[in-house]
């Protein structure tokens, strides 16, 4: 392998490392052909699945209720669950995230690494609102982020942007309708 190629290549295995990317098999240098290695591993990269949390990852859909309808992010696997709006720097008001859970139950959110306030309503499964919590503020600390709990089951939880349950009279009860893609 010449200098100048085995450089481009720790290059480009310190840019993956710099972006987080980890999906570079380094047991594999041990072995064989370092040039055919590093290739091989630079084609995996290229051409394997990208990992992402970007908002353009989401399944989108949208939400209606008393004539205001949103555009939501869909939160529906585990990863897009954890993750939800955290680390996002805004959010416009006609925008929310839906998250679908697997079965009702009492599904406790925080406000970790949120860069915004928030509305969020619980949804029966029916999208009946059941219960809802207005104004959350980001937490400063991880050791001082309350988890907001409902009293009562919930199927889906849907967060948008602080005030909207004021601006259109969303309380307990309020209906939410919504289609979701293969259902």
């Amino acid at each position: 392998m010449t200098r100048g190629i085995l450089i481009s290549v720790v290059g480009l295995l310190i840019a993956a490392a710099a972006a987080g990317t980890a999906i570079f098999n380094f047991s594999n240098l041990a072995s064989g052909n370092i040039f055919s290695s590093l290739s091989n591993e630079l084609a995996n990269f290229l051409t394997g699945p990208i990992h992402s949390t970007a908002q353009d990852q989401y399944v989108k859909t949208t939400v209606t209720a008393k004539n205001t309808t949103l555009v939501v992010d869909l939160a529906l696997t585990p990863d897009q669950q954890s993750t939800g709006l955290s680390g996002r720097e805004k959010m416009p008001e006609n925008q929310g995230m839906l998250f679908v859970m697997q079965s009702p139950g009492r599904y406790g959110f925080w406000m970790k690494e949120m860069k915004f306030s928030l509305d969020i309503f619980w949804l029966d499964t029916k999208g009946a609102v059941v219960y809802l919590k207005q104004n959350l503020q980001p937490c400063l600390t991880i050791l001082n982020c309350p988890t907001y709990t409902p009293d009562t089951d919930s199927l889906y939880v849907l967060e948008t942007v602080s005030g909207f349950s004021q601006k259109h009279a969303i309380t307990k009860g309020t209906q939410f309708n919504f289609r979701l893609p293969g259902r």
